[in-house]
């Protein structure tokens, strides 16, 4: 069904290489830093949503559970940018791990959380569809993509807009919706054509 367009899926399977290699917030959680000023209680917490997220890094899935639920638990009021990627960490351990209840609780229960960045709502959303993707839920992934998706573009974040299109250009030709694939993969051929975005093949 792709026949009129394999040169452009196939050249855009590169970019998806490239983009599917990052972890889904690993470049927000890299950019974080532990608060030198805080108190001791909130230094100890902290330093444990570090481990946590390093265990989920390394493939320790189990300890990532282990150390974040604790201090990212259904009572814990999410307000800190490190607290909102350590959600996406749960959520998506939890998934690795099999607890599939826990893992859908979890990235929602980030989603609905006040106090974070539109940038910080689309990493959730872009988690939620990994997240219902592994659950068999195609319908359901589509459409955190496509709220990822918008507010990647509102916040400028090339890369983001990029996995989240190719994820849904994926979903859709899976699904058998090869028009609404090819027109992600069209919008991607445009962005390449248009941007200063080269990917190093």
């Amino acid at each position: 069904m792709f026949s009129a367009n394999s040169s452009l899926f196939h050249s855009l399977i590169f970019i998806a290489a490239i983009v599917c290699s990052i972890s889904p917030v690993s470049s927000q959680a890299a950019s974080l830093k532990p608060d030198p000023i805080a108190n001791s209680t909130v230094a100890a917490r902290d330093r444990l949503i570090f481990r946590g997220i390093a265990a989920y890094d390394a493939g320790y899935y189990g300890s990532a559970v282990y150390l974040l639920r604790n201090f990212l638990n259904r009572h814990k009021i999410i307000r800190t940018p490190l607290e909102q990627t350590g959600i996406n960490y749960l959520a998506l351990a939890y998934q690795a791990t099999g607890n599939e209840i826990q893992a859908r609780e979890t990235i929602l229960r980030g989603i609905a959380a006040e106090n974070k960045t539109s940038l910080e709502r689309a990493n959730l959303e872009y988690t939620a569809g990994l997240i219902a993707i592994e659950q068999q839920e195609t319908t359901i992934a589509n459409q955190h993509w496509h709220t990822a998706r918008r507010l990647y573009l509102i916040n400028g974040d090339r890369l983001g807009w990029i996995k989240t299109t190719l994820g849904l250009a994926k979903n859709y030709q899976e699904s058998g919706n090869f028009y609404k694939s090819r027109q992600m993969l069209s919008e991607l051929d445009t962005e390449k054509r248009q941007s200063s975005f080269v990917p190093d093949y």
